[in-house]
C-alpha cells in the first residue's frame, strides 16, 4: 500500500553537502556512497555499522541526520521496522538533548523531521504508540519556541504538521476539539498577518486538517474540502506567495484533496482533479519554466482521475464465485460462507516487491479488525515458481511447476513473511479477477455483508492504505 524503490535507494541531497563535513576515510566508502545520494539495499548492514562508528566519532555531522533518514527507508524496505525505529529514536533523542542544551533551532528542525518519518513507521512495527511521545515533544518544544518569539517562522507550519499527525492516534473528540482551537488561532494569525508566507501556509495546513480530519473515524467534509480549494487557488493572486511556491502548495493541497476524496466521494474527486489540471496548465501559458516544472504533476493528476473512472466501475458489484484451484494457511473457504463478514481481497505475487512490502499493512489489519469480523484473503495465481532454499525466497522455474509444488513454495512464502491470513490460488485469467478489474498488482478489493464491492485500491500507497482502513472501519461499524 505504500510505494518504496526496490531496486536503488537514491535521494537528492547536494543541499546537505556542507563543506565543514571531514572527508570520510578510505574505511567508510559505503558511508561516503550513502552521504552522497545512492547505496545498494544489499550494503545495508555494512553501511549502518560505518554510520554508527562516524555518529559515536562525531554526532554533530551536519549530513549524518539525512543520512539516518535514508538508512530508516532502507531498513523499512526490508521491513526491519523495529530496527528502523530504534535507529530513528537513537537519532531522536540525541538532537532533542542538543536543542535543549543549546537553543539551536536545527535540531529541533530535525527532531520535527524525525517525527514526521517515526509517525509512518512505528505503527508497523511492536513499538507503535512511540511516534506519540516523539509528536508530543516536538510539539511543546514547537509552542515554546513560538511563544518566545514575536516574528512567524517556520515553528508555525511544523507545528501545525505535527498536529495533524498527532490527531492520527487521538480519540476524536479529543482531537477535533484541538484542531478546532489551532484553526481559531491560525485563522486570527492569517488576519493579522495576510502577506507573511508562514501566516498564510499555516492556515492552509489548519484547513486542510478541518477538511479531512486526521483523526480515527473522521470523513472528508465537502463543505471545507470546496473552502480549501477555493483558498488555496486564490493565494496565486496574492503577494505572499511566490508562483512556483504556490504552484506547489496548490498542487500538493490538491492531490491530496483527490487521494482522500476519491473512495468515498469519487464524483467530486473526479471534478477536484479536473478543475486543478485546469487552474495549473492556465497558470502554466506563457510561463516556460513553470509549465516545465508542473508538467509530471498534471501527469500525476490525470492519472488520479483514470484511477477513480477505473474503481467507479466495479463498486457497487457483487462478486462473483471464487472457484480456487488452491488454499495455503487455512480451510477453504466459499463466497457464500462470507457473508456477514467483510472481506479484503489482496490480488498478489510472490514476485511483487509492492505487494511484499504492504505485508506488514495486512498484517495489521488483521490485527486490529479480525475479531470484529474482517476477513482477509491474499489472491494470487500459479506463476511456475519453486522455493530457494538457499536464499530463502521463490524463483522462477525453467521448468514447468505442477500445482501441488508450487503450492508447497506458497506455503514456505506465507511462512516466511508470516501472514496470519489465507492465501487462494486462481486460475490465471479468472473469472473472479477480471470482473474486479485485476490489470496489475497490488490490488485490493473491499467487499461488505453482503458480498457487494465497496471499494477498489490500486496499487501500494500511503491515500489506498487509509481509504482501506478508514472504510473498512466503517462497514464494521454499521
Amino acid at each position: 500500500m505504500r510505494f518504496v524503490v526496490t531496486i536503488l535507494f537514491v535521494v537528492l541531497c547536494s543541499q546537505f553537502v556542507f563543506s565543514q563535513d571531514k572527508p570520510d576515510r578510505p574505511d567508510r566508502e559505503l558511508l561516503a556512497k550513502l552521504l552522497g545520494g545512492s547505496i545498494q539495499f544489499s550494503e545495508v548492514d555494512e553501511v549502518l555499522l560505518q554510520f554508527n562508528d562516524a555518529f559515536r566519532e562525531d554526532p554533530s555531522r551536519s549530513r549524518l541526520s539525512q543520512g539516518r533518514e535514508m538508512l530508516v527507508d532502507a531498513l523499512v524496505h526490508q521491513q526491519r521496522f523495529d530496527e528502523a525505529v530504534k535507529f530513528l529514536k537513537e537519532g531522536f533523542d540525541y538532537r532533542q538533548r542538543e536543542f535543549d542544551t543549546t537553543g539551536d533551532g536545527k535540531h529541533l528542525s530535525i527532531m520535527h523531521s524525525f517525527s514526521r518519518q517515526m509517525s509512518e513507521i512505528a505503527p508497523r512495527s511492536s513499538q507503535s504508540g512511540i511516534e506519540s511521545e516523539m509528536l508530543d515533544m516536538v510539539i511543546e518544544r514547537l509552542r515554546q519556541e513560538l511563544a518566545s518569539s514575536d516574528e512567524l517562522n517556520m515553528n508555525w507550519r511544523w507545528l501545525m504538521i505535527s498536529l495533524d499527525l498527532r490527531c492520527r492516534t487521538l480519540p476524536p473528540d479529543t482531537a477535533k476539539a484541538l484542531l478546532d482551537d489551532e484553526f481559531e488561532k491560525a485563522r486570527q494569525l492569517l488576519s493579522d498577518n495576510p502577506e507573511n508566507r508562514f501566516a498564510v501556509l499555516g492556515y492552509l495546513d489548519a484547513l486542510k486538517s478541518k477538511a479531512i480530519p486526521p483523526y480515527p473515524g473522521g470523513k472528508p467534509e465537502i463543505k471545507h474540502v470546496r473552502e480549501l480549494l477555493k483558498y488555496v487557488t486564490e493565494l496565486q493572486e496574492g503577494k505572499a506567495l511566490h508562483k512556483t511556491v504556490w504552484g506547489i502548495a496548490f498542487y500538493d493541497t490538491c492531490q491530496f484533496v483527490v487521494d482522500k476524496t476519491m473512495h468515498p466521494y469519487p464524483a467530486e474527486a473526479d471534478v477536484f482533479a479536473s478543475d486543478a489540471i485546469a487552474i495549473l496548465e492556465k497558470a502554466g501559458e506563457d510561463d516556460t519554466g513553470f509549465e516545465r516544472m508542473f508538467d509530471f504533476r498534471i501527469k500525476n493528476l490525470e492519472s488520479s482521475k483514470k484511477r477513480i473512472a477505473s474503481s467507479r466501475k466495479f463498486v457497487g458489484k457483487s462478486v462473483p464465485d471464487f472457484n480456487a484451484i488452491g488454499w495455503v494457511n487455512g480451510v477453504p473457504i466459499e463466497r457464500e460462507e462470507l457473508k456477514g463478514r467483510v472481506v479484503l481481497l489482496d490480488f498478489t505475487a510472490v514476485w511483487c516487491g509492492p505487494c511484499i512490502q504492504q505485508f506488514p499493512d495486512l498484517k495489521m489489519l488483521h490485527r486490529k479488525y479480525s475479531d470484529e469480523g474482517l476477513v482477509i484473503i491474499s489472491v494470487t495465481n500459479p506463476y511456475n515458481y519453486v522455493w530457494n532454499e538457499a536464499t530463502e525466497s521463490p524463483t522462477k522455474s525453467k521448468k514447468n511447476v505442477e500445482l501441488e509444488d508450487e503450492l508447497e513454495m506458497l506455503k514456505k512464502f506465507v511462512a516466511r513473511h508470516e501472514l496470519p491470513f489465507r492465501l487462494m490460488v486462481v486460475e490465471r485469467g479468472s473469472e473472479l479477477g477480471e470482473s474486479l478489474g485485476v490489470a496489475s498488482i497490488p490490488h485490493a478489493v473491499v467487499v461488505d455483508q453482503t458480498g457487494v464491492v465497496r471499494l477498489v485500491g490500486r496499487g501500494n500507497t500511503e491515500a489506498n492504505s487509509a481509504a482501506i482502513q478508514s472504510k473498512i472501519r466503517e462497514l464494521l461499524s454499521d
